[in-house]
Formats: C-alpha cells, sequence, structure tokens
C-alpha cells in the first residue's frame, strides 16, 4: 500500500492532481489501485461508524490509510468533485450575467451549458424526490432557474408592464427599440388567450 501511495504522490507531483486515469501508461496499476481506494472507503462510509468492513476487492480503509490520502487532496468521489467544480462554474456566470440562464451550446463554456441542462433535466424528471437534496439546496441558494420558459415569461411580462409605464399603452410594435422580443411575445399572448 506505502508503495502504491508513494506512487500516487509521485503522479500528483507531476499532474497536479490524484485523477489517475484508468490507463496510466507510464504505471498501469495505478489507476487500478487508486479506484480500488474509492471503492473501499465507500464500502466503509457506508458500514460505518468506525467500523472497517473489507470491500469487494479485499482491502480494508482504515483511518490512516484515509488521513495519508486526504493529506494529498485525494478526491473520494469524483461525481461529487465534478459536480462542485460545474457549480462554482454556474456562480461565475451568474456573477457575470446576472442570472443561471446558461445556453445549451455555451461556446465559452460548452460543459457548464450541458450541466445546467442536465441538472434541470433531472429536476424535472425527479422532482419531489430531489426536493431537499443539497444539490438542489445548493442552486436554489444562487438564484438557480429551474424552469427557462416560465423565467423568461415573466421576464417579458416585466417587459411589458416597463414599456405601458413609458408608453401609457401595451401596443407593443412588432421591432420596438430597447423592447427587442417584447412585441412577438405579447402578439403570442394575445393569440393564446383567443383559444
Amino acid at each position: 500500500w506505502e508503495c502504491m501511495f508513494e506512487s500516487l504522490k509521485s503522479y500528483k507531483a507531476q499532474h497536479g492532481d490524484t485523477f489517475v486515469p484508468a490507463t496510466y501508461p507510464e504505471y498501469p496499476a495505478l489507476g487500478n489501485w487508486v479506484d480500488n481506494q474509492r471503492q473501499a472507503y465507500r464500502m466503509r462510509v457506508e458500514t460505518e461508524n468506525g467500523g472497517t468492513k473489507v470491500s469487494n476487492n479485499g482491502l480494508v480503509m482504515t483511518d490512516e490509510k484515509i488521513e495519508a490520502l486526504n493529506s494529498i487532496g485525494f478526491v473520494w468521489n469524483l461525481y461529487e468533485h465534478a459536480w462542485n467544480a460545474r457549480y462554482e462554474e454556474l456562480k461565475q456566470y451568474i456573477k457575470e450575467h446576472g442570472n443561471s440562464l446558461v445556453p445549451g451550446n455555451y461556446k465559452v463554456n460548452e460543459s457548464l451549458g450541458i450541466w445546467v441542462s442536465k441538472q434541470r433535466r433531472n429536476y424535472k424528471v425527479r422532482g419531489e424526490k430531489l426536493k431537499n437534496t443539497g444539490t438542489v439546496n445548493k442552486l436554489n441558494e444562487i438564484g438557480f432557474v429551474w424552469d427557462v420558459h416560465e423565467a423568461q415569461w415573466l421576464e417579458r411580462l416585466e417587459d411589458l408592464r416597463r414599456y405601458r409605464q413609458d408608453t401609457g399603452d401595451t401596443l407593443v410594435p412588432k421591432h420596438c427599440k430597447g423592447y427587442p422580443f417584447l412585441g412577438t411575445w405579447v402578439d403570442k399572448q394575445r393569440s393564446d388567450y383567443k383559444r
């Protein structure tokens, strides 16, 4: 174990992280060893508290091993790590753009747009089951918009209120300076109302 741990420390010194690929050419067994550490840790967490149940791969994750791996910044949960990285990127996007409406084809950071869409899709599909999870709560804390269509509708409604305040009416022309999408939106609302 100590020999592999030293190899992992060398990997981190060279690459800056402990995300060893499954097929690391310089030391093929290292990626597998890293994966086994995560598996043993998960098994321990699932059977805790304080226990050292043997994982499927025969490994026992002790406090000493956990402490050693933690000392080099070992990431135990890759999904959680990736989720938190995207969350931080989203917070930065909100800071720059004022909302969480990241386009699915966002050129600056394509993976962020995809991730945001996935959060909405998961919430739509699993709804109530996700309501009080840590991820939903974190997203709610930063004003995450779950329903893009509703958010856009409310934004147009606010535009219409401002337009009415400016002009005294709601007769918005198709192309209106200062309100680029409002004329089309108002037409659609009237059309939907007539149905």
